[in-house]
């Protein structure tokens, strides 16, 4: 998948594409832009004993899928928040979804490249009043 100058529509995104490793999902519209990257997560070390820090293909387009319909699908813009007491998922933290390939899956992070346990992301409700979907 080569580079584009817009970015592009999270369901054309090809993941397995070793010419990306890097993905960044805007939640206003779902829309990314992708690249390569040498450098592993910061957390890597910590994270990679756990299993719930790893999506398959699969599972990274079926959290994208949920959150877009969810939080009204096609649309201008939304501002998408999770019910959770979990402070990654409140405010602007999921403005952008960092996603990271490596050899032992997919990581999802928040705005601030913090790893989200897969878990939380497909059972969290998506905040309806404070969604702003226009």
């Amino acid at each position: 998948m080569e580079e584009k100058d817009e970015w592009v529509f999270y369901k054309d995104i090809d993941w397995d594409c070793p010419k990306n490793n890097r993905f960044s999902v805007d939640t206003r519209d779902f829309h990314s832009g992708y690249h390569f990257s040498e450098e592993q997560h910061k957390d890597i070390r910590i994270i990679q004993k756990y299993d719930h820090f790893f999506c398959t293909r699969d599972e990274v387009v079926k959290i994208l899928d949920r959150l877009f319909d969810g939080s009204g699908g096609k649309g201008g813009w939304r501002c998408l928040i999770l019910k959770t007491n979990d402070r990654r998922f409140k405010n602007w933290s999921l403005k952008y979804l960092r996603i990271y390939r490596t050899d032992k899956g997919f990581i999802i992070c928040d705005s601030e490249h913090k790893a989200i346990n897969k878990n939380q992301l497909l059972s969290c409700e998506i905040d309806q009043e404070l969604l702003g979907k226009h």
